[in-house]
Formats: C-alpha cells, structure tokens, sequence
C-alpha cells in the first residue's frame, strides 16, 4: 500500500474572492461620493440664483391720505385794449349843469379823441346824472354813444326822445349822439370821469377853478 494521500482538488478563485469584494466595495463607495459631491454642487448653484433674484417691494397704498391734487399752472390774465368808435355820427353836447362853459370843454375833450363834433348847446333842463343818447334804430349812431359812454364812464345809453331835451331843438342839426352833461361830470376832465385820475376840481368865487391831487 502506498503511503501517499490522495491529493484534494483545489477550488478555483477562492483565494482572489476577497480581494475583488473589497474592490467593489470601494468603487461603490467612491461612487456615492462623487454622486454626493455633484448634488451639493447642483443645489448651490440653485440656491446663489435664487439669491441673485430680488422681487420689488410692495407699494402699500394708504387709503385714509388725502388725494394729491396737481395745481394747474397760472395764466397770464388777458389784456382787452379799448378801441372807439368814432366815426359814422356826429356828437353834440348840452349843459345840463349848474356850471357855465362845461359842455364845449366836454366837446373839446371829445374832439381831441378823435370824434365829430358840433357846436354845444344848452340843455332844456338841469339835471344831477349825465345820459348819453342816440337816434333809434341808428347802428353807427349806436356805436359811437357807446364809445363816448365809455370814455365819460356812463354806465348805459338810451335812445334818443322826441322831443329831444334841448333849450332849442332845433340847435340839434346833423347830430345823431346827444351828451346831456350834468352835475355828476360836469367840470371833470375824461380821466377823472373814469376814475383814472384822483384830483379833484373844486369852483370857487367868481367861477375861478382849483384842482387838487389826492395824495
């Protein structure tokens, strides 16, 4: 009999079995590590973005303010300038005051502005307020008392009656606008009439006149 035993078969691979374990163990490890390291990376890029985006603050509107109201600019006020009418009619002037001389001064005066004039003329009475009149359904005659009106600083005109108060009708010829100058205007110049002008004329004995400026 032989001594020898009889020899075992090897098992192939048993002894590299371990070695490729712990390979694939590092591998997965590894893999897992850089899956983990790109996620991170992933989310903060998605989180500086986010960062980067910044929303408009809300506008709260209070609703017990008053409505702001926009001022409009001023304007600069308009000028109407005065143009008379002075042709188209012929202007007479009675003196119905108590003072002499008044209504050819007052003709004067209107002459001076450009009006056609005739002789002055005394009027069928005394009177305290001037009027101006004019013959009816006459529109230059119209116009032209209007003008005088203005510049004497009479509030209206009338039409003109029939008879038409003079001491003499007859002294009314080609006239077709009539000025009764009474107390109110007599002895004022057209500026004082209007206002424009604050001396004042005052008659004293003998008919001599004395103007005064008001300070």
């Amino acid at each position: 009999m032989s001594n020898e035993q009889p020899s075992r078969p090897r098992k192939s691979g048993s002894s590299a079995s371990p070695m490729g374990s712990t390979l694939a163990i590092v591998i997965a490890i590894a893999a897992v590590v850089v899956g983990f390291l790109i996620l991170k990376n992933i989310r903060s890029d998605d989180g500086d973005g986010a960062s980067a985006t910044t929303l408009p603050a809300a506008t709260t509107i209070d609703p017990l303010l008053a409505p702001t109201t926009i001022q409009p600019l001023p304007t600069q006020p308009q000028v109407t300038v005065f143009t008379p009418t002075t042709t188209g009619a012929s202007v007479i002037v009675a003196n119905s005051s108590h003072q002499n001389g008044v209504a050819k001064t007052l003709s004067t005066a209107l002459q001076g502005n450009g009006f056609t004039m005739v002789e002055p003329t005394n009027g069928a009475t005394k009177e305290a307020i001037t009027k101006i009149q004019y013959v009816d359904g006459d529109a230059a005659a119209q116009a032209v008392a209007q003008s005088v009106a203005v510049m004497m600083g009479v509030a209206a005109i009338e039409t003109m009656p029939t008879p038409v108060a003079l001491a003499d009708p007859a002294a009314l010829g080609t006239a077709t606008v009539l000025v009764l100058l009474a107390d109110d205007k007599a002895g004022k110049t057209l500026a004082q009439m209007t206002g424009a002008d604050t001396s004042t004329t005052t008659t004293l004995a003998g008919g001599v006149t004395a103007t005064t400026s008001a300070p």
